[in-house]
């Protein structure tokens, strides 16, 4: 217990420090590659199973459970964008577990030009971050620390970085409850692009998860950005309104309850049988911020399956980030001891 309080402590001195996704370097660390994650709201998620994709995000959920499981995730984002992440977690002992893994976001391929229009020829662009993992369980508490090593080539400009992740959790005896405080990518930027160093994408987050204990129902809430109170931006695609370039300016007025709820991630997992679940939520920050003001569509929302067959674990997910436009995620997990022997 000790520890988990020196974990919050911890994070909210780095307060100083905060701002949300946007105003930063290194934002790709927000995007979740977990199909699972993806299906359920877009942030990590406390609960307790084998998925190494929950102990990869959450450090102090990691278990014996998830020992030798091998994770592989793919992205179908937007105009060309590709993620992709490969995980591995394995028990150290009945209460000690580590991850290891690599988290990457390829832009593709442009055309550059000089300052007079003239072609240059083709470059790339790809972030990548390599991290390691370890928590460690005290009966239903447990913490744990992520370390990153991150990335980033846009053209010729290069950038290196590293990170932190910091966790403390509770799982009840029945694992039916399980809740997480999870303090994310604090660090800071060691090599800038072009000799101005940025903040990293920052945040706090405390995830909740109950499942039900005579239904097949995982009920799951999510409070994103806690170091930040006020998150709403100028939603630029809203055609009544007229925009400021001035940064002390740059927040949209929101209401207190319509603040508040941008904070909140509300999702539920239908858990008909451990090898077949079904996953539905609403994000609404997402809705808030990338709608047109003349429609919504299912923006905000996101859905997805995951199923095991013989020895492979499906998961997909497909997210509405904007009318009209949602990405595609596909993750297929393995449990490596499946493939040994058998005697």
């Amino acid at each position: 217990m000790r520890s988990i309080i020196t974990l919050i402590l911890v994070g909210f001195s780095l307060l100083s420090n905060a701002q949300i996704g946007g105003r930063g370097v290194y934002s790709f660390l927000n995007l979740q590659a977990s199909p699972r994650f993806a299906a359920l709201g877009g942030a990590p998620i406390a609960i307790a199973d084998s998925d190494p994709n929950i102990g990869f995000a959450i450090p102090s959920q990691l278990s014996n459970q998830m020992s030798r499981h091998l994770a592989m995730n793919y992205v179908n984002y937007f105009s060309d964008i590709n993620i992709g992440q490969v995980n591995y977690a394995k028990a150290l002992d009945s209460n000690s577990t580590y991850s290891i893994g690599m988290y990457y976001s390829n832009y593709g391929k442009f055309d550059g030009y000089d300052a007079l229009g003239n072609e240059t020829g083709t470059f790339r662009a790809a972030d990548y971050s390599l991290q390691a993992g370890y928590g460690k369980q005290h009966g239903n508490f447990a913490y744990g620390a992520n370390l990153k090593l991150i990335y980033s080539q846009l053209e010729t400009y290069k950038s290196l970085g590293t990170a932190i992740d910091l966790s403390g959790s509770y799982t009840s005896d029945s694992g039916l409850f399980s809740t997480a405080l999870l303090i994310r990518n604090a660090g800071l930027q060691l090599t800038s692009y072009s000799g101005n160093r940025e903040k990293l994408p920052f945040e706090i987050q405390w995830s909740f998860s109950r499942k039900l204990k005579h239904a097949p129902l995982r009920l799951i809430a999510v409070v994103h950005n806690l170091q930040t109170w006020r998150i709403g931006y100028i939603n630029t695609n809203d055609r009544t309104k007229n925009l400021s370039f001035d940064e002390n300016q740059g927040e949209e007025k929101v209401g207190f309850a319509n603040n508040a709820f941008r904070h909140v991630i509300l999702a539920t997992e239908l858990v008909f049988t451990p090898n077949f679940m079904v996953r539905v939520a609403y994000n609404h920050q997402r809705r808030a911020e990338m709608t047109w003001d003349t429609g919504k569509g299912l923006a905000g929302f996101s859905w997805g399956v995951g199923m095991k067959i013989s020895r492979l674990r499906f998961d997909y997910a497909l997210a509405s980030y904007f009318p009209g436009k949602s990405s595609h995620q596909f993750s297929l997990t393995l449990n490596m001891a499946e493939f040994g022997p058998r005697h």
